[in-house]
């Protein structure tokens, strides 16, 4: 079986994935963050990829579901592309709809 994802840094406890479906990252973002917690590594954020499609309407003020989404990087003013391109990773802007992207999630823990 293929590997589907890589982890790119590992900085002290800081760590980046790299994925190339979309719908994976922030499942597995999810799943990191929760066992590093339950490890007694309190201080654990994770971010996601793009926007959360659990429901058809978001409820910004209650989330549904707050243990199986986390929040994307660039939906917290994140800069993706400075954040990989600074950590030596390659990314670069699609030239055409429907072209191979890769998607990066991000957790950090104190």
């Amino acid at each position: 079986m293929e590997k589907y994802f890589e982890i790119l840094k590992e900085n002290g406890a800081d760590l980046a994935i790299k994925i190339a479906a979309d719908t994976i990252v922030t499942p597995l973002a999810v799943k990191v963050a929760r066992e590093l917690f339950l490890d007694d590594y309190y201080k654990v954020i994770a971010f996601g990829s793009g926007p959360c499609r659990k429901c058809q309407t978001c409820n910004p003020d209650h989330c549904n579901f707050p243990d199986k989404t986390v929040p994307a990087m660039e939906a917290c003013g994140i800069d993706v592309f400075a954040t990989v391109r600074n950590n030596n990773l390659e990314i670069h802007t699609l030239r055409e709809k429907g072209g191979i992207q890769n998607h990066f999630g991000l957790i950090l823990v104190e």
